[in-house]
């Protein structure tokens, strides 16, 4: 029998996601803006209550893993965090007059800009064993050198592999 939605939307369930910029927009190369998702991952941990268990912040997209508390809700969490990311983003874009970027997100209606910084959907994968979410903190993890950003794991500093191999 297939999980259903509302099994998938039970409590301490760890989740594998992956959120991408729209257009694959590579904003993420400039560390301001790496800030602004990690800042953001962590404040909302506190408002929903959740651990943050693995992140990596690639060029256009991020991976994370997390397990909500009882009170959370996976699809809440998302849109506040996407809401709130995208404003401080969109304002970062406006203070560096960077008008490329905010054209690409930009969504004319009633002469008004409208920006739409992340792509609407998400995709989140429910974690139910342990060698699944070993196999998915390694992915996450070795993401950057296999996008050839670094050449060693722990010359990146946009992941949580430094929360696990602290030497």
């Amino acid at each position: 029998m297939s999980p259903t939605w509302k099994n998938l939307q039970q409590p301490n369930i760890a989740y594998f996601i992956t959120t991408t910029i729209t257009n694959y927009v590579p904003i993420f190369i400039d560390n301001k803006y790496k800030n602004i998702v990690l800042d953001n991952l962590y404040f909302y941990s506190k408002k929903y209550n959740y651990k943050l268990i693995a992140y990596v912040v690639m060029p256009e997209h991020i991976h994370f893993i997390l397990s909500l508390k009882r009170e959370s809700k996976l699809h809440e969490f998302m849109r506040d965090f996407k809401k709130y990311t995208s404003k401080q983003i969109v304002k970062q874009l406006k203070e560096d007059n960077n008008s490329e970027i905010l054209n690409v997100f930009a969504n004319k209606a009633n002469g008004k800009a409208n920006y739409a910084v992340w792509m609407q959907r998400y995709r989140s994968v429910p974690v139910y064993s342990e060698k699944i979410l070993k196999q998915k903190i390694d992915y996450i993890h070795r993401n950057p050198l296999r996008r050839g950003l670094v050449n060693e794991l722990e010359d990146y500093q946009y992941s949580s592999f430094h929360i696990y191999y602290k030497e």
